[in-house]
């Protein structure tokens, strides 16, 4: 399935083991949490708590920063 996404979008299937590239929630992930990619986008969709950030940690300890 994720092939076929992929294909739709136009867009190369991700590797399993560099982490997550682009991600969004209620809050940046804690410093230090395993996962995201370096240079990881994040953006947190909280009214009034919005905003844009970078990981610029590692795969194993994130340190995300705003942008």
């Amino acid at each position: 399935m994720i092939q076929r996404i992929c294909s739709l979008l136009r867009v190369k299937v991700p590797a399993q083991d560099i982490g997550y590239l682009v991600a969004s929630g209620v809050a940046i992930p804690v410093d230090g949490t395993a996962g995201y990619a370096p240079a990881c986008i994040f953006q947190v969709t909280v009214a009034g708590a919005e905003g844009v950030f970078v990981n610029e940690g590692t795969i194993s300890s994130c340190d995300f920063n705003a942008i």
